[in-house]
């Protein structure tokens, strides 16, 4: 799917977002700030090269499995990023410790359903969700790569949020996680979004 533009007004910021699983863009919908917006949320396959962004600020953001993917790829690509943040997210996506536990991971992926993934979103927002259809395959998919490629380098986080009612990452493992970085907590759920509201609020 590669990158694609949210927000493109010739803003002198660009905020260069990694997803998560299985939302899209739509969590960033309501997202205020004088920035534009560059997305991807590949997970069976990182994204490729930034575009061309010009003698613009860069800041980076990852959010839940974008985390990871996005330690993976500033492993595998150049990018002069001013700032990076992670949201609701560790770069060890599957662990007992700081991360995912891997029976509640592998439960989510060996039982997914438009059903399951009805109740997990729920979760995500704490409320219901409304979707669209759901490729079951395609989210199987992404979830083994996340696993499959595992522990992601650190490319130098400025700032973690930790939502303290998340139900998808415990707050206590990404508190562990995240130990050695400027952490702030959001009384948000997993996707926090409704709470961190603007780019001004979320970046360091």
């Amino acid at each position: 799917m590669g990158w694609r533009w949210l927000t493109q007004n010739g803003a002198a910021r660009v905020v260069v977002v990694f997803g998560g699983w299985g939302f899209g863009a739509a969590p960033f919908a309501g997202m205020t700030g004088d920035a534009d917006v560059l997305f991807s949320d590949d997970l069976a396959d990182l994204p490729p090269a930034l575009p061309d962004l010009g003698a613009r600020r860069v800041d980076a953001v990852g959010w839940s499995f974008g985390v990871a993917t996005m330690g993976h790829w500033c492993a595998a690509n150049d990018a002069d990023f001013t700032t990076r943040t992670a949201i609701c997210g560790s770069l060890t996506p599957v662990d007992r410790r700081t991360g995912i536990p891997p029976r509640v991971f592998a439960l989510t992926r060996d039982s997914l359903t438009p059903a399951s993934f009805a109740r997990f979103a729920r979760r995500c927002v704490d409320e219901p969700a409304d979707l669209p259809g759901v490729d079951v395959d395609r989210l199987r998919e992404d979830l083994n790569a996340v696993q499959s490629r595992g522990a992601a380098p650190d490319p130098g986080f400025d700032r973690a949020w930790v939502a303290t009612r998340d139900a998808i990452f415990p707050p206590a493992n990404l508190a562990r996680a995240w130990a050695a970085c400027d952490v702030q907590q959001v009384d948000a759920p997993h996707m926090p979004f409704g709470a961190l509201n603007s780019w001004d609020k979320v970046l360091p």
